[in-house]
Parts: structure tokens; C-alpha cells; sequence
């Protein structure tokens, strides 16, 4: 394997008392990652954070989607999401819908959180974050499997569940 080079992580922050907005600052990290793919460079990647005063990218799967539709080779990771704070089925869809877009370029990553703020505002435990990551590693594995499956864990109970559509690559 090749040793690869990416940039990020872009997190569409606008530092208190600039003059640009977020349509601007989105609109521009979409071009500077179709640049990216063009200079021969191997991947783009974002980041989550909530209730940031600078605006910190809260929603990181629809920005991939929209580097998706300007690139055709780069990889487009998340560096990463919060976990805890996403419903691990709507978060197995979402990187599903965002890998077939790619046409499986996505790279999953995952992190516990560490800001209190955000734990308290989604009203989430931050001493359950670990066991919560546990988890919801096991739902998007089983998720992305071949069967309908079951899942009872501490924080998440699913029955039943069929996810669809699978990543490109499972």
C-alpha cells in the first residue's frame, strides 16, 4: 500500500467579527476539495463539533456527500463524528447513502465527544460515552451486514432492524 497524503480537517468555522457567511465558507471548502482531488492529493476530511459560537461543522455526512459529487477518486473521511451523540441506525444509513454517492470512498471515523457542553445538551451522560461507542460500533457493523438482526445493548435496543442501502464496499 502507498503511503497517502490528505488534507482537513475542514470544520467550516467563521472566527467571531469576519465578513463571511457559512453559504460562502461551505461553497468554498466544496471547491478547495475538488482542487485537492486535482493536485493528485489522496483525501479530504471534516469534523464535528455542536453549539460552537464560530459555527464548527455540525453536520458532517451532508458535506461529505457534496465533496462526493465534486470528486471521483479521493477518499472523504470523518475525523471525526460524535458518536455518541447520532442514532447508530440513522448513522449506518447515513455513511451508507454518503459511501454509495463516493461509490465507496468513504472512511468512518468515530470519536467519544469530550466537551461537556455538548454532552449536556443532548442530554447524554458523559461517563456512558466509551460504553456508547462500544455500541454503536457493533449496530453499523451489524448494520452493514447481509441479515436483519437484533441488538440489546446498555443505551441502544434494536429488533428486526434491515438496513439498506449497504456501503458500497461491506
Amino acid at each position: 500500500m502507498a503511503f497517502k497524503i490528505g488534507v482537513g480537517l475542514f470544520t467550516g468555522q467563521i472566527p467571531p467579527g469576519m465578513d463571511r457567511s457559512f453559504h460562502t465558507e461551505y461553497r468554498e471548502s466544496i471547491e478547495l476539495v475538488r482542487l485537492v482531488e486535482g493536485t493528485g492529493l489522496d483525501g479530504a476530511w471534516v469534523s464535528e463539533h455542536h453549539f460552537s459560537a464560530d459555527g464548527y461543522l455540525p453536520s458532517l455526512l451532508p458535506m461529505l456527500a457534496a465533496y462526493a459529487a465534486v470528486t471521483d477518486r479521493i477518499e472523504l473521511g470523518t475525523g471525526v463524528v460524535l458518536a455518541p451523540f447520532h442514532d447508530p441506525i440513522r448513522l449506518a444509513e447515513d455513511f451508507a447513502v454518503v459511501d454509495q454517492l463516493s461509490g465507496g470512498r468513504v472512511i468512518c471515523g468515530l470519536g467519544i465527544g469530550w466537551r461537556d457542553e455538548e454532552f449536556r445538551a443532548f442530554n447524554i451522560d458523559v461517563r456512558t460515552r466509551a460504553r456508547r461507542l462500544t455500541e454503536i460500533v457493533d449496530v453499523l457493523r451489524s448494520s452493514w451486514g447481509p441479515e436483519r438482526f437484533d441488538y440489546t445493548g446498555r443505551h441502544y435496543r434494536y429488533q428486526g432492524v434491515f438496513v439498506t442501502p449497504k456501503p458500497a464496499h461491506p
